[in-house]
């Protein structure tokens, strides 16, 4: 599946299985958008541990969103792999043994 479509596709699980509040369903679409962006039409599957901890570095470094942010877009991500491989599109979840750290900074 491709990841556009994955995207899609787990939007309507959260709205419809999840129940999820408007609010988080709208940051949801915004982090699923940037996931896109970030990873291009590519299928699922093409998307390794690897890939995700530059996702990581991108959110943070060049992009400079907020660490609270970022944990956010990354809870959605693996929420959407997870998904993914619940449902049989992918056979293994590539975040899956991998250590993705963001600190919060402490403001003074």
């Amino acid at each position: 599946m491709i990841l556009i479509e994955a995207g899609e596709a787990f939007l309507r699980h959260c709205q419809l299985e999840r129940h999820l509040a408007p609010n988080t369903l709208a940051a949801y679409r915004q982090d699923v958008a940037e996931l896109v962006r970030h990873f291009g039409s590519i299928h699922a599957t093409a998307v390794s541990s690897d890939a995700l901890v530059a996702y990581t570095a991108h959110l943070t470094n060049p992009r400079g969103l907020a660490p609270a942010t970022v944990k956010r877009r990354l809870a959605c991500a693996r929420g959407l792999f997870r998904w993914l491989t619940r449902v049989g599109h992918l056979t293994a979840d590539p975040f899956a043994g991998t250590e993705i750290r963001v600190r919060m900074s402490v403001v003074r």
